[in-house]
C-alpha cells in the first residue's frame, strides 16, 4: 500500500505518509457489488462485516440520520446496505473534491498536506468544503461526528475516498455525504492479530488512523466539536443482530470500547451494567 520511501515531516521526524495511502484502503480492493440499488460487502479481513453492522446499530441507537445502516446476510461474512446515492444525486469523494476545484491531488496532498501540521490539515479540508458550497456549521459538526465516531470505534479506514459530498445537480445542492464504510473498525484487520492480541492492542488506542494525524488523539484535538453521541443502550438491545455475540472479538471490543469511553447512556443508564446483563461479562475472557 505505501509507496517506497519516506518523506520528511515537520519538526524531522519521518512518517510513512503517502499520496497514494491518504487516497486508498488499507486493505485494497474489498469486494463489493450492487443489485437493485443494494450494496453487498463481503469480508477482506475476518469480522469485518461484524464491525460495519455494530457501529451501524451504534449510530441508530444514538439516534443518527446522517449515516448508512448495515445488516448481515445469512453469511456473517457479508453485510448489505441500500445505496446512499439515489435518482439524480451523486457522491463525490474528497479525492475527487479537490479535481473538480481545479486541485491536482498528487500536489495538493505533496506539496501542501503532508508537510502541514494537524490543525492546518483539518483547515486545508475545511477550504476544500467551503469551496465547494458546503455550509461552515455543517461541515464542523459532521466532520465532528466523523472524527469522534472513528476515534470510539478505533477506525483505521478514513482514507480521501471514504468521505466526501452529495451532489444534486438538478438543484445544484452540496450536502455532506453519510458517514459510510465502518469495517476496519474494532480491531478488525489490525496487522494481522486476532482473539486476545487484538483485543488488547484496540483497546490501547495504538491503532493508526486517519485522515488528519495517525495518532487518534491528534485527530481529536482539531475538531471543532466535542460531537456527543446520544446513544441509548435500550435502544441498542432492541435493533441488535443477536447472532454478534462474544464469541466475536470485534463485538468483545465494542462493548468495553463504549462502556469504558461513554460510561452512562443518554437517559443514565451504566451501560456496561446493562451489557453484562444482555451478553454475559465479556472481562472473564482475561485480556
Amino acid at each position: 500500500i505505501f509507496v517506497q520511501g519516506v518523506i520528511l515531516m515537520r519538526k524531522s521526524k519521518f512518517k510513512l505518509l503517502t499520496s497514494s495511502w491518504l487516497k486508498t484502503s488499507v486493505k485494497g480492493n474489498q469486494v463489493k457489488g450492487v443489485v437493485d440499488g443494494v450494496w453487498y460487502k463481503y469480508d477482506f479481513f475476518p469480522q469485518e462485516a461484524i464491525a460495519e453492522v455494530v457501529v451501524s446499530e451504534f449510530l441508530q441507537a444514538s439516534g443518527e440520520t446522517n449515516y448508512v445502516k448495515y445488516f448481515l446476510k445469512d453469511m456473517t461474512n457479508v453485510c448489505y446496505s441500500q445505496s446512499f446515492v439515489q435518482d439524480r444525486n451523486n457522491y463525490i469523494p474528497f479525492a475527487k473534491m479537490l479535481q473538480f476545484i481545479g486541485f491536482n491531488y498528487d500536489v495538493w496532498v505533496n506539496r501542501y498536506y503532508v508537510s502541514a501540521s494537524v490543525q492546518e490539515r483539518f483547515n486545508l479540508v475545511k477550504q476544500v468544503y467551503l469551496d465547494f458550497g458546503v455550509d461552515a456549521q455543517d461541515f464542523d459538526v459532521e466532520i465532528s461526528k466523523m472524527v469522534k465516531l472513528d476515534y470510539l470505534m478505533m477506525n483505521i479506514d478514513r482514507h480521501f475516498n471514504n468521505f466526501g459530498v452529495i451532489y444534486n445537480k438538478d438543484v445544484e445542492e452540496v450536502i455532506m455525504a453519510p458517514v459510510f464504510d465502518n469495517g476496519l473498525s474494532l480491531g478488525v484487520g489490525v496487522e494481522a492479530e486476532t482473539g486476545l492480541a487484538r483485543i488488547r492492542r484496540a483497546l490501547k488506542n495504538t491503532t493508526k488512523v486517519r485522515p488528519f494525524s495517525r495518532v487518534p488523539r491528534k485527530n481529536l484535538s482539531v475538531i471543532p466539536v466535542d460531537y456527543y453521541f446520544e446513544f441509548d443502550v435500550y435502544k441498542f438491545l432492541e435493533i441488535h443482530d443477536y447472532r454478534i455475540d462474544l464469541t466475536y472479538t470485534s463485538f468483545v471490543i465494542f462493548l468495553e470500547r463504549v462502556s469504558s469511553l461513554l460510561v452512562y447512556d443518554v437517559n443514565g443508564y451504566n451501560i456496561r451494567e446493562v451489557f453484562i446483563s444482555a451478553f454475559g461479562d465479556w472481562r472473564v475472557l482475561n485480556w
